[in-house]
């Protein structure tokens, strides 16, 4: 499959500013830099476990809700990181579809869920992930450096924050990285991922 497909689809991307605070045990966010408004990712998660059982995210009921969907090609399957805060609490959770439990006469997939657990307090996660660009990072398909990597894993970023929407399209990025040492977004690309990857646990 290539990449170009996908990116052609409807994304809006905005540049959207983000300062935590915490006040009497509430979260609060500074909305007031916030451009670009509402999408829906209801067509937009292609093969990045499209077939999650999630409800698209446009219609999450949780104030902030962020979704690192990780899709693998050929083999297929894959799996998203959901983060979410309703307001009083927060809470994480993967969704798994495997790709070797697929029932080819039901014709669909066996999807697992379970709960992580963070390393250390929701908010401080959440504040990494702003600084690690999950507002302002582009998709890849705006770097114009055309398809070198074939198959692979293929990363699709999405957030809601109030009623505003952004999502982030990439694919290997260690590999790119490699390619385009010169081009920052690479690096950031894993250092984004890097936060959901290694500051939560399954017990």
């Amino acid at each position: 499959m290539i990449l170009h497909a996908y990116a052609r689809a409807g994304i809006v991307c905005f540049l959207l500013s983000c300062c935590l605070l915490q006040t009497s045990g509430q979260l609060k966010l500074d909305t007031t830099k916030m451009k670009g408004g509402p999408v829906t990712d209801t067509t937009d998660r292609v093969f990045y476990a499209a077939d999650d059982g999630l409800p698209p995210l446009a219609g999450s009921e949780h104030y902030i809700e962020i979704r690192m969907h990780v899709g693998y090609l050929p083999m297929g399957g894959g799996q998203v990181f959901v983060l979410s805060f309703d307001g009083r609490k927060w809470s994480s959770r993967v969704v798994v579809t495997d790709p070797h439990l697929f029932d080819i006469s039901k014709k669909e997939k066996t999807i697992k869920q379970y709960p992580v657990f963070p390393l250390k307090p929701y908010e401080e996660i959440f504040s990494d992930l702003v600084e690690a660009g999950l507002f302002s990072l582009p998709s890849q398909a705006e770097l114009k450096t055309g398809r070198y990597v074939d198959d692979g894993t293929y990363y699709l970023i999405a957030c809601k924050v109030g009623s505003r929407f952004r999502m982030i399209k990439f694919n290997n990025p260690n590999e790119y990285h490699e390619l385009f040492p010169k081009i920052k977004i690479f690096k950031q690309y894993i250092d984004l991922v890097a936060v959901f990857s290694k500051q939560f646990y399954r017990n």
